[in-house]
């Protein structure tokens, strides 16, 4: 029974169905067919083509498709909540001006924080690389400190900073700026009261006009390294994040800051993200308010403390010390983004815009401030900083040590190493030196007095013997040989003319007579010659004088026995009349006994011519004068030519000693100054050393003298010309060495010929054995050797530049290092132009207009303006409007509510039928 209820039920179902199915077509149909969207009724026409049917789809479907995507482009823009901005200007007749707070870009005084014994810390704090350790404030009490009495204590003080102030075209002064910790650290921001902050007109001469000093000189380390100023122009009351949104201002130039208001309206949520929320340390909210409240409580939460800048209530949180700050705040800060601070702008604000231009400051204006009654105090809080700045920065300071200790090294070389071992030097020089003069001098006046012995020896012994031999025969036989031809000639030809026998005899023996007196002094002559010329040939003396208060046993030795030998065979001459005189004296007594013959054959014989007697006279005066030629040249070839040797050996070796005596001289002054110099020198160095190196120590050691009282004497004329006077020595040093050389080398050069001439003199030998100059005695190579050995070791004790090396040079250039270090001190403490481009700036700010600038947030996109889209996107793509949605929406919900009839109508039938 159940099963055919099952399968009646079936049956029964299936009419129904296609029952509703016939239904719904026939509305979809009928729906197409009166429908206003364009296309449908094409689809549900079944006369037409199935072609077009299909073209129809195709295109309803396009449409629609670009239909769908515009709507829901339109409906995301209306959701994107859209603002449009609108810009009103503002015409006002007074404007509040705007809170100015200026930082110094130095967090930190130098000459503050050195009187407080905190440069080191501050120091540690900000140039320590390698990480920074607790125990480093234990060690130096440094832990208690709080930050707010850091800043406060080391920071510039507003009455330096501010030098000139103009407000609105009267004087003001530092007293109207507040002092206000930032998160640059200690600035100052204008204030001035309520009723004065509005101005009436704008440009430069309604506004604040400042002459501001960065002091520069009393930089030190710290958490920024610019130099210049921080500005902010900010709204009165808001806490300033110079920092963070503040400009940076260079020195030395002329800033104008023109300021434009602007306010700002935002729409709140969903237009935009402005809003408020409530902060624990302070009441009224702005952005930077909220993100520094944020920053408290996670500095609080973390810390227990806060930053001097942070806020705060009722004094707490407290301001962290300098363990808490380095131990956790440090870090907190540096990671406070991490805790996301949410933190709205506000809805409606105010917001100013600095247009800043630059000019430069002209000497007109520079020349006016160097007048300024404040520059003697500026003067000497210049160089209170930079004393302080030059004993603290550790940079300047270690290099002026390093310099000093460099300074007191060089001065120890160059004292010790290099004057201490130059004056050994040229002592030993000169006492060697010294020594080779007195051997040599003694040497020269030993060979001198023996080449005047051995010249007054060959005079005296051998040259006086042939004047003596001269005086009593040599002169005699040609002595009036003239006159004795022509008395000979006479008394023969009386001979020849007297018959009378006694007359004859008278003639005859006086004629007689003088031809043998004549041939007499000829024989005497011959033997004073021989004897004469067999001295020369022998060489040996003809007297014994005494030279001097040498004994005559000396003459002996003393005789130049080879040059008195040599003197018969030096040359062609020597060798032809040495004996051609003898053979001349010789002629003389043949023509003499010719004559005799004649005289004696005309008183016997009477067969004499005249003829005869006049040949033999002739005969006899060419006799004569060839005896008198041989005589004069045996005189200058044999007898005085060993004198003139010895002469002129003399005179070359006395201008050989006169230019060795003269290099030797030369010598030792040039020692002897250099000697006096290094004294001079010594003395020059201890003056520095006194004078500068130790002023210098007593500065960097002790502190007990300024550096600029120690700059003035170290660059003072004094020691300056002493270290001139050093510089010339050792200039001349050097200039002398070359200039010994040279003496030296030229002495050695002149020392080699004085040995050669004194050692080879064979004419001396004799006498230096005699006398036992054993030295003379040696081998000249011997000598040689021994004088070239002494030049060597003199020339090694001369190379003074060895000696000093380039210790003067280095000693000179470190010396000049720290006179430069010094003078850039000194000179830094200059109040000039460039002292003023450097600290000094000038800051006018001003209001470009009076009026301002509203800006309000608006909506862009309402719901309205999303229904137009919608119609208009229809009526491009399907030619529908609004109503035809309301079509569709009315076919779907009938045909629903229609199907939900039959389906209730269905299970009550079902039930029905169960039953």
């Amino acid at each position: 029974m159940k099963t055919d209820l099952r399968i009646t039920n079936m049956d029964d179902t299936k009419s129904p169905m296609k029952s509703n199915k016939k239904d719904f077509t026939s509305v979809v149909k009928k729906f197409s067919q009166n429908t206003s969207i364009h296309g449908i009724r094409y689809l549900g026409e079944k006369n037409l083509f199935i072609f077009r049917r299909l073209t129809w789809l195709l295109l309803f479907c396009a449409s629609a498709t670009l239909l769908v995507y515009q709507i829901t482009d339109r409906i995301i823009h209306y959701y994107s909540w859209p603002v449009t901005v609108n810009v009103k200007v503002n015409y006002n007749t007074s404007v509040q001006f705007p809170a100015v707070t200026i930082c110094n870009q130095n967090a930190f005084k130098a000459t503050l924080a050195a009187e407080r014994n905190w440069y080191r810390l501050l120091e540690y704090i900000y140039t320590n690389n390698s990480g920074f350790d607790l125990t480093y404030l234990d060690q130096h009490n440094y832990s208690s400190i709080k930050l707010d009495q850091l800043l406060l204590e080391t920071a510039h003080k507003r009455e330096d900073f501010v030098i000139q102030c103009t407000w609105k075209g009267k004087p003001c002064d530092w007293k109207n700026f507040t002092k206000t910790i930032t998160d640059h650290g200690v600035c100052y921001t204008f204030s001035t009261n309520q009723n004065d902050a509005y101005i009436s007109s704008p440009g430069l001469e309604n506004g604040l006009k400042l002459t501001l000093n960065v002091e520069q000189y009393e930089y030190m380390p710290g958490p920024h390294d610019a130099a210049g100023i921080k500005m902010l122009v900010h709204t009165p009351g808001e806490f300033p994040l110079v920092h963070a949104l503040g400009q940076a201002i260079p020195t030395g130039n002329h800033i104008y800051a023109g300021i434009k208001l602007n306010m700002i309206n935002n729409r709140p949520y969903p237009y935009g993200n402005c809003g408020i929320k409530k902060l624990d340390y302070v009441d009224v909210y702005s952005s930077e308010a909220c993100r520094l409240d944020c920053q408290t409580r996670v500095a609080e939460e973390k810390c227990n403390c806060r930053n001097p800048y942070m806020l705060s209530k009722r004094g707490s949180p407290s301001v962290c010390t300098l363990k808490q700050y380095i131990g956790c705040l440090r870090d907190v800060k540096v990671n406070v983004d991490r805790w996301r601070c949410s933190c709205p702008v506000p809805c409606s604000f105010q917001i100013y815009e600095s247009e800043v231009s630059y000019a430069g400051t002209s000497h007109y204006s520079i020349d006016k401030l160097l007048e300024n009654e404040n520059i003697t105090q500026l003067k000497q809080s210049l160089l209170n900083a930079k004393e302080i700045s030059a004993r603290m920065d550790r940079t300047k300071f270690g290099s002026t040590v390093e310099l000093a200790q460099l300074l007191n090294l060089e001065y120890s070389n160059l004292h010790t190493l290099g004057l201490n071992s130059l004056e050994e030097s040229v002592k030993r020089l000169q006492m060697l030196v010294r020594k080779e003069y007195e051997v040599i001098f003694g040497t020269y006046k030993f060979k001198e007095r023996l080449y005047r012995f051995q010249i007054y020896n060959v005079v005296k012994n051998f040259i006086r013997g042939r004047n003596a031999m001269n005086e009593r025969t040599f002169h005699i036989i040609a002595l009036a040989y003239a006159e004795f031809g022509l008395a000979i000639k006479n008394k023969i030809k009386h001979m020849m003319n007297q018959a009378e026998t006694e007359t004859k005899l008278f003639y005859y023996m006086s004629a007689m007579e003088m031809i043998e007196n004549r041939r007499q002094l000829v024989n005497m002559c011959l033997k004073n010659y021989s004897d004469l010329y067999t001295a020369y040939k022998e060489g040996t003396r003809i007297f014994d004088y005494q030279f001097e208060n040498i004994p005559r046993t000396h003459n002996n030795a003393s005789v130049p026995i080879n040059l008195i030998k040599l003197a018969t065979d030096h040359d062609s001459y020597s060798r032809k009349f040495g004996p051609r005189l003898g053979e001349r004296l010789n002629e003389t007594i043949w023509r003499l006994n010719t004559l005799e013959q004649l005289v004696y054959d005309e008183y016997h014989h009477g067969n004499t011519t005249v003829e005869e007697i006049e040949n033999a006279v002739d005969e006899y005066y060419r006799t004569m004068r060839n005896y008198l030629y041989a005589k004069s040249v045996f005189d200058e070839y044999i007898v005085e030519w060993p004198v003139g040797i010895l002469e002129n050996r003399l005179e070359k070796f006395n201008l050989l000693w006169n230019s060795i005596n003269s290099n030797y001289e030369d010598i030792f002054q040039n020692l002897v100054s250099t000697i006096k110099g290094i004294q001079n020198a010594t003395f020059t160095l201890s003056y520095i050393k006194s004078t500068v190196i130790q002023i210098l120590n007593n500065y960097l050691f002790l502190g007990n003298i300024s550096k600029l009282s120690t700059a003035e004497i170290i660059s003072s004329k004094n020691v300056q010309q002493k270290i001139l006077e050093l510089q010339n020595f050792f200039d001349q040093v050097r200039s002398r060495e070359h200039r010994l050389l040279d003496t030296l080398t030229r002495i050695n050069e002149d020392s080699i010929d004085f040995w050669t001439i004194v050692v080879q003199d064979n004419d001396s030998v004799d006498y230096y054995h005699f006398v036992n100059r054993t030295k003379l005695t040696r081998n000249l190579s011997e000598i040689l050797n021994e004088t070239k050995r002494e030049f060597i070791e003199n020339r090694k004790l001369l190379q003074f530049s060895k000696i000093i090396q380039n210790m003067d040079n280095l000693f000179f250039a470190t010396f000049e290092k720290v006179t430069e270090d010094l003078s850039a001190f000194k000179d830094s403490i200059r109040i000039d132009n460039d002292f003023l481009r450097q600290n000094l700036l000038k800051l006018d700010i001003f209001y470009r207009q009076m009026s301002y600038e509203q800006i309000d947030q608006q909506e862009a996109y309402d719901f309205f303006a999303l229904i137009c889209d919608i119609g208009g996107s229809m009526g491009l793509f399907i030619g529908a409007s609004v109503l035809s949605l309301f079509e569709i929406f009315d076919l779907v919900m009938s045909q629903s509510l229609m199907r939900i009839r039959r389906k209730l109508l269905l299970e009550v039938k079902d039930k029905n039928s169960y039953k």
